[in-house]
């Protein structure tokens, strides 16, 4: 109005003057044109009556509810397992994203759940294995193959008992020396007294030499020339006896052949053996694998000691290192200063005792006091730090065998040994050929021996003949030396030596003869027997059950069996895998975190709430309608929603769920609904905002409508009185829908005509309105308006 007061203000005179003129001139203008129009039409109106134009327009019928908004989409999510909350990733009104994990339960429990699925797996393993060996036989060449090993041992268990058998034998009939040894033994302790004789008489010549004659130099080389008899009778005895029986060395050489052979099968065998091992077996890498778990476990338990000690002790660890480190620096320095002085006392200075005394009663103390904070919470966290890096060092241990099982077998290793099989079976059948040569009679030892003896014998007969004429000659021309009878003294005590010996040998021999077997080792013997045949017995029974095996098909029953005990450790495995996988929570829709109902090291059941989330992109408004308004309601029909926080915005929405059961409340009857909305990205609404429905029962869209106070007539005859050239004239309409004041006419009328209406209390008193509403034709619950 200022502004409007202003801009008349600026008019000139002449200006206010015409624009007065003109506004006067208009309005006298409309009202003739307006008196003029009533003054026709009016001719036949009652006080009381007006006329109303017919138009287009909608009629909607609504109803209305109040509710709450709400967020349908929730989920209280738990561990489903029993354990302690190890960390919580989130907290109260965090956004969160489908999958992202929010808890999850204490190393111990998921170590606890790893090692169970680490091990369902290989009982798993085990009984695919098992089933498989039962659906597909093995091929010609593996039965083969397994008889061998099998006939191999039974072949090793019957070597066994046999050498166990003969052990036995040599305890029971042990081989007792013979006389041919024992008179041999005596030949040999003749001919040692024969050598002693001489020497003692040679000793004695020394002493007291006597000249020999002519005639005692001669029968001397007659008895150099028998014993060359005697010597050349005992080689050809011992020639004799080569001939006519075997080499010597027959036992010894047919036991080293057997010998040979037996280790040349074991290294065969484990050649073999380390051919096999070469390749890791699934139980390897699921053992390595559980081995490796097993080490991240001590690993992870190792820091959180190590963290929670230090985030316990916090400022009073960092105070004691630093103590730690003056102490040792005051201790080092101090130390110094007494060796120093200590040094200069020890190069002469006097006067330095009392410093002395006093340096080192400072070094006590510092140490005292280095002691006592080196073995408090600083040497606890010293110890954590030692044990975290043992559990280090045991990951990478395990973890570099895992590597190494998953690299696979070295191609060089397995050619190496592949090599050294072809060797060992080359010299196998060097050893096979040498072994077969000497399966030929047997040579008697004892008398080889006993020639040999003879030889012996004879050979020292002559030699001491020879010397005893050389020192017959030596003697004719002179007297010996001391040297001469020092050698006869060093010979004469080496006999007397060796002659003891050999009466200590021959004692033995007739010791040997008269002895017997021990009893606890003959136990012992045989009881080896017993476990050799033992062995022997179980590698037979071995080899005729693999027999069986191989020549009875699959019984259907152990089959099924076995299938059952796969299904049963897949189920095992599937279950371990489930709990290993609810140890952690993640989240299973996107949204916000509402409410964490538990804290880390809490302990919680398999049912226990850890946490709430909403997913806000879904909201609902619950409410209830009347009973009369239900039949008209369907899923998907259209809403508008209001919310008092946010005035002037109205939603889009639809409804979503009908209750089927009612809800009666002091005689009222009602059904809960519940619309969801179709909110903006612009808004977001709270949960528990009051909220305001309109739900669009029914409409209908550009239709003629008329007030329903135009209408006369009964219900089954409505009529309307309609203004025309000739005046007020009653014309039949047929009626649509309506509302508490529209009601729309499909025949009858037409758009521009116009209708008398009554006043309200008029209308009220008697026409079709009352009858309408009597009969339910209309409902205050909506409303339309015309265009």
């Amino acid at each position: 109005m200022e502004a409007l007061w202003n801009a008349i203000k600026a008019l000139s005179p002449w200006q206010i003057v015409v624009l007065a003129v003109a506004l006067f001139g208009s309005a006298a203008v409309v009202y003739f044109i307006y008196a003029d129009a009533n003054a026709a039409d009016g001719a036949e109106l009652a006080e009381n009556q007006q006329l109303i134009p017919v138009n287009y327009g909608d009629i909607v019928n609504r109803v209305s509810t109040n509710g709450n908004v709400t967020f349908p989409e929730r989920e209280i999510l738990t561990f489903g397992l029993k354990g302690t909350v190890g960390e919580l990733l989130v907290v109260e009104g965090q956004d969160v994203t489908p999958g992202q994990e929010l808890a999850r339960l204490d190393a111990p429990t998921i170590a606890a759940l790893e090692e169970a699925v680490a091990q369902a797996r290989v009982d798993l393993l085990n009984a695919e294995e098992a089933l498989a060996e039962l659906r597909e036989p093995p091929s010609a060449v593996t039965e083969a193959l397994d008889r061998a090993a099998a006939a191999e041992k039974i072949a090793a268990a019957r070597f066994q008992v046999q050498q166990a058998q003969d052990d036995l034998e040599d305890v029971l009939d042990p081989e007792l020396p013979t006389l041919m040894e024992v008179a041999a033994q005596e030949e040999r302790i003749a001919a040692t007294e024969l050598q002693i004789s001489r020497l003692q008489e040679t000793r004695e010549d020394l002493l007291d030499p006597v000249l020999p004659t002519d005639r005692e130099v001669k029968a001397q080389e007659e008895l150099i020339a028998d014993a060359r008899v005697k010597l050349q009778e005992a080689v050809d005895h011992k020639e004799e006896l080569l001939t006519r029986n075997l080499d010597p060395d027959y036992e010894k050489n047919l036991a080293e052949a057997l010998q040979q052979q037996a280790d040349a099968e074991k290294e065969l065998a484990a050649i073999r053996e380390s051919l096999d091992d070469l390749a890791p077996s699934e139980r390897e890498l699921a053992e390595a694998a559980q081995a490796r778990l097993q080490a991240q476990v001590a690993l992870d338990e190792a820091n959180q000691a190590l963290d929670r000690f230090v985030e316990a002790q916090g400022a009073t660890l960092t105070t004691r290192r630093n103590e730690k480190r003056e102490l040792t620096a005051t201790l080092e320095a101090a130390q110094s200063t007494l060796d120093e002085l200590r040094a200069s006392r020890d190069q002469g200075a006097r006067g330095l005792d009392n410093n002395i005394r006093r340096w080192e009663a400072y070094v006590a103390s510092v140490a005292a006091d280095l002691a006592e904070v080196r073995f408090g919470i600083v040497s606890q966290v010293e110890e954590l730090e030692a044990a975290l890096v043992i559990a280090e060092t045991a990951l990478a241990e395990a973890e570099e065998r895992l590597a190494e099982l998953d690299a696979g077998p070295d191609s060089l290793e397995r050619a190496a040994l592949e090599a050294r099989a072809q060797a060992v079976i080359a010299n196998q059948e060097v050893i096979d050929r040498n072994l077969a040569e000497l399966e030929r009679p047997e040579v008697d030892p004892l008398e080889l021996a006993r020639r040999e003896a003879r030889i012996v014998l004879a050979e020292a007969t002559l030699n001491q003949a020879i010397a005893d004429l050389a020192e017959l000659i030596e003697d004719r021309q002179g007297v010996p030396d001391s040297l001469e009878l020092a050698l006869n003294s060093h010979q004469l005590e080496l006999a007397r030596a060796t002659l003891a010996q050999q009466r200590e040998d021959l004692a033995q021999l007739l010791e040997d003869r008269a002895a017997r077997p021990d009893p606890l080792e003959l136990a012992l013997k045989e009881q080896r027997i017993v476990l050799a045949q033992a062995t022997l017995a179980q590698a037979e029974e071995d080899m005729a059950q693999l027999l069986a095996d191989q020549q009875t098909p699959v019984d259907p029953l152990e089959l099924a069996l076995a299938e059952q005990k796969a299904a049963a450790a897949r189920t095992r495995l599937t279950t371990a895998q489930t709990e290993l996988d609810g140890a952690a929570i993640t989240a299973p829709i996107g949204g916000y975190v509402a409410e964490l109902k538990v804290a880390s090291g809490d302990e919680v059941e398999a049912r226990t709430e850890i946490l709430e989330i909403v997913d806000p992109a879904i909201v609902e408004v619950d409410g209830i309608v009347d009973e009369i308004d239900v039949p008209l309601i369907q899923v998907g029909t259209a809403a508008e929603v209001s919310l008092d926080a946010l005035p002037g915005l109205t939603i889009a929405g639809v409804v979503t769920e009908i209750a089927e059961e009612a809800q009666n409340q002091q005689g009222v009857v009602s059904y809960p609904i519940r619309i969801r909305m179709e909110v903006p990205p612009s808004v977001q609404p709270r949960a528990g905002l009051s909220a305001v429905a309109n739900i669009v029962l029914r409409e209908e869209r550009n239709v003629l409508l008329v007030p329903q106070q135009a209408l006369y007539g009964s219900f089954d005859r409505p009529v309307v009185r309609v203004m025309t050239d000739l005046g007020i004239t009653e014309r039949p309409v047929t009626l649509g829908s309506s509302d508490d004041f529209w009601v729309a006419v499909t025949e009858g009328l037409a758009e521009g005509d116009r209708v008398v209406l009554e006043a309200a209390d008029v209308a009220s008193e008697s026409g079709f309105g009352s009858i309408r509403r009597a009969t339910g034709g209309g409902r205050p619950r909506g409303g339309g308006a015309p265009r």
